[in-house]
């Protein structure tokens, strides 16, 4: 199978593609997402009571980010370890680094 530079590996791809792909896609630019938090998300979640949240393909966490600035305990799981690098920097950037944690993991083989 033929991938396309622009899109993400399909789940039939080796994982080590995968890995490769989103590490090629956020070494591109610094920012590959905006930071903010996903609209649907801070719709939702003020509605809720505060606790623990896991954001499983967080990037470069600014839902992880947000939801820690809104009180919650937040862990972000992504595959590519340059996202994370950027959304542990957010967090410490924000002060909530201590609401936060960050997980390196490919979901398609994560057995916590």
């Amino acid at each position: 199978m033929h991938l396309h530079d622009d899109q993400p590996p399909h789940h039939d791809q080796p994982r080590h593609h995968a890995r490769s792909w989103w590490e090629a896609r956020y070494a591109e630019r610094d920012g590959v997402w905006s930071g903010r938090v996903n609209a649907v998300l801070a719709s939702v979640a003020p509605g809720l009571p505060t606790g623990r949240a896991l954001d499983l393909g967080c990037g470069e966490g600014g839902d992880v980010v947000w939801l820690a600035e809104q009180g919650w305990d937040v862990v972000g799981v992504d595959l590519s370890l340059t996202a994370l690098t950027r959304a542990s920097r957010a967090a410490v950037s924000a002060g909530v680094e201590h609401r936060t944690a960050f997980v390196a993991a490919d979901l398609a083989a994560w057995d916590t």
